[in-house]
């Protein structure tokens, strides 16, 4: 699984109920028509008879006698909707030895009928009964020459309990040619495992799973296990410990990390600094769960997998441990420049201050402009320190306008003493957003030395780069009028 895609598939946690639920199959129309106008009238599904509710009166006794009234099934007789609620009824209702008879006429229909409309009537009809008609509805759902038939099939194996002969049946149909049974096999089977009692049985089937990038698998059990939580991690960390598989541990390491994630000191800091500007209480989550640490660090310090170190870097951002500080800033110098960007990243959540030199470093020397622009932000995080603010002031002449608009940021919250000649020198970048960002930090100096520069940038043909600059001067309890723009004399 690529990166990319796993931070989709988590960022669309939420959603997985959504998709499960979409992607059942509908009746097709052509059934739905046939429905006879009273039936249509009662709001019932001939797909998928129900018992008879209160509101319903039951099969006439003629009915019932007439669907018992034969041993062997026509292959080419037409069962009605009526037909199969007859015998849904006494299956599920009459005495034993009708009952029984009911079930076989109804698993014979669904084995042997030559028309699909009424194998899939058996099919929704022994739903009800899907542990007594096992085989027949396994045999449908993979092998019937009707996709509509083989859905219905699938759905009602949905509600039959674990055994080996139906988890055979559904990874058969993980390896359908059809799309759509594919999936809907692998979502049926992912139910069953976490439907039944031994939780830690679907844990590990599910951890197995992951890095199977055909049909989403692997997304689908990351979502499922993130889920979880916390239960699910121990089947997590054996992967990301003994999977040969790179993508699995990939993975595993991303499972374990947005598990285990929670409010961290330096987090703290950023819920702080938004709370502060939206005057907006938040709910906090609860505190990070340390148990994914020595594994996510055990992986970012030996893995072989460049992907897998860069996940278990994120990961340990999401923990915020101070201790991770020299591993991350170790990982900066990674010959990989995934892993050297999520560690620069980890270290903006993570108290730095065993890293800046390695940041510093990062900042300015990095060949890749997103690992230094990361590295600034991680610094301007840092306890305020000379070599901190040598490495953003050096970052304000990066070649890269987006680095220099972040170092400009930083320095004006870092409010560092001796950034005022830096950030002047900004004043004329080419990059509308460098200037409007110096501009931003200038204020934040609150230095009366920057009065004379702000004034000047009043009139940059920017509109929101003089504006900025014109609100400076206000804070500053200077000059509160508007001034023209550069081009008036």
């Amino acid at each position: 699984m690529r990166p990319k895609s796993i931070v989709l598939a988590i960022a669309v946690a939420v959603l997985l109920a959504f998709y499960l639920a979409g992607c059942k199959g509908e009746a097709p129309q052509d059934v739905t028509e046939e429905v006879s106008d009273q039936h249509m009238q009662d709001g019932h599904d001939a797909s998928a008879p129900d018992t008879q509710t209160s509101d319903q009166e039951p099969p006439s006794a003629e009915d019932q006698a007439q669907a018992l009234s034969t041993d062997q099934v026509d292959p080419r007789k037409f069962y009605s909707d009526t037909d199969m609620e007859t015998l849904s009824f006494i299956a599920l209702q009459g005495n034993e030895e009708d009952a029984a008879k009911a079930l076989s006429v109804m698993r014979k229909i669904l084995a042997i009928s030559e028309d699909a409309q009424v194998r899939r009537q058996a099919a929704g009809s022994l739903g009800v009964l899907a542990d007594q008609a096992l085989p027949e509805l396994a045999n449908a759902a993979v092998n019937d020459p009707e996709p509509e038939v083989r859905q219905q099939a699938l759905e009602s194996l949905g509600n039959a309990k674990p055994s080996p002969e139906l988890t055979a049946a559904l990874e058969k149909l993980r390896r359908s040619d059809d799309a759509t049974m594919r999936a809907g096999g692998f979502r049926t089977l992912m139910e069953v495992y976490f439907n039944s009692d031994d939780k830690q049985a679907a844990y590990e089937w599910a951890a197995a799973q992951l890095g199977d990038e055909g049909d989403d698998v692997s997304a689908q059990v990351m979502m499922k296990l993130h889920q979880e939580g916390a239960d699910a991690l121990p089947a997590c960390v054996k992967i990301l410990q003994t999977s040969p598989d790179a993508d699995a541990r990939a993975a595993a390491a991303c499972v374990i990390g947005v598990i285990c994630a929670g409010t961290n000191p330096q987090q703290q800091k950023f819920a702080d600094l938004s709370r502060a500007m939206t005057k907006e209480e938040t709910d906090k989550p609860g505190p990070a769960n340390l148990d994914g640490l020595a594994p996510l660090t055990k992986a970012l310090a030996d893995d072989p997998s460049a992907q897998v170190r860069a996940l278990a870097a994120q990961g340990l951002g999401y923990l915020g441990e101070e201790s991770s500080a020299p591993l991350l800033g170790k990982s900066l110098h990674d010959e990989s420049e995934l892993v050297r960007w999520w560690a620069a990243r980890a270290l903006i959540t993570v108290p730095n201050e065993a890293a800046v030199d390695d940041l510093a470093e990062a900042a300015t020397e990095d060949q890749v402009s997103r690992v230094r622009r990361s590295a600034v932000i991680a610094l301007g995080w840092s306890p305020p320190s000379l070599s901190v603010e040598v490495a953003l002031m050096k970052a304000t002449q990066d070649a890269v306008a987006d680095v220099r608009r972040v170092a400009a940021e930083q320095l004006g919250r870092a409010a560092a003493g001796g950034s005022l000649e830096a950030l002047a020198k900004l004043i004329n970048d080419p990059d509308q957003d460098v200037r409007w960002a110096a501009v931003q930090a200038l204020g934040e100096l609150k230095d009366p030395e920057a009065a004379p520069i702000l004034v000047e940038v009043v009139r940059d043909p920017n509109p929101m780069v003089a504006n900025a600059a014109e609100r400076a001067l206000q804070k500053m309890g200077i000059a509160q009028r508007r001034y023209g723009t550069r081009d008036e004399n």
